[in-house]
């Protein structure tokens, strides 16, 4: 799994304690990101994150760049783990070096 301390994951659970689950998990596996959840509102029955992207579907993974930019979207998932994590660790590194690029002007 890519490990950055200053990765953001956004997930879109549907278990009884999505909570309780993704914190279990994160611990279990010893990852150091923060994960960010958008958990169904009590009264809407509604997730916001999930509406306001209109997301179609799960799973849904989303690279956002330091400055809250969604810079690459993946909806669905056909491969391996470790496909979907170089695929993943692939965009960081383009926004990463764009970064660099953009620095030295």
């Amino acid at each position: 799994m890519y490990r950055d301390p200053g990765l953001k994951i956004h997930t879109w659970e549907r278990s009884p304690a999505p909570v309780e689950d993704a914190r279990a998990y994160i611990t279990n596996m010893k990852y150091n990101f923060r994960v960010l959840m958008d958990t169904m509102d009590a009264e809407t029955k509604a997730n916001k994150v999930i509406d306001s992207y209109k997301m179609p579907s799960i799973p849904a993974k989303f690279v956002i760049d330091e400055k809250g930019n969604i810079r690459f979207k993946l909806i669905g998932f056909n491969g391996s783990k470790e496909a979907a994590v170089d695929e993943i660790d692939m965009m960081i590194d383009m926004i990463r070096a764009e970064n660099e690029n953009t620095s030295k002007i």
